[in-house]
């Protein structure tokens, strides 16, 4: 609920309560209140639902495998080029860049 209200602007939160005021007058703290309540039951209800069906173990036990196959596929694979050339520890400055020296003149046979 909060993260709704963190994407409203301050001026369309201002015409939520005024047409609120305006539609329910002197009820509004009641209609707060059931609205409120209704809020609760059905969060309640979601998470008995939640917690019967076991959604949230088969879902961390999913994000556990994902990671695990992530983690072997590192491990498998030490030889891949890597992003960026690393630096040695304790050095600021990253290795120097090949030269290639290794490669023989253009142009000459």
């Amino acid at each position: 609920m909060l993260g709704l209200i963190g994407n409203l602007s301050l001026q369309e939160i201002v015409l939520i309560g005024v047409l609120a005021v305006v539609l329910f007058g002197r009820r509004l703290p009641e209609v707060a209140a059931q609205v409120l309540q209704q809020l609760r039951k059905f969060r309640r209800s979601l998470d008995d639902l939640r917690r019967e069906t076991g959604i949230d173990r088969e879902l961390s036990g999913l994000e556990r495998s994902v990671r695990d196959v992530s983690h072997e596929a590192r491990i498998e694979n030490p030889l891949r080029e890597p992003t960026e050339p690393r630096m040695a520890r304790g050095s600021t400055t990253p290795p120097p860049e090949p030269s290639g020296d290794d490669d023989p003149p253009a142009g000459r046979d």
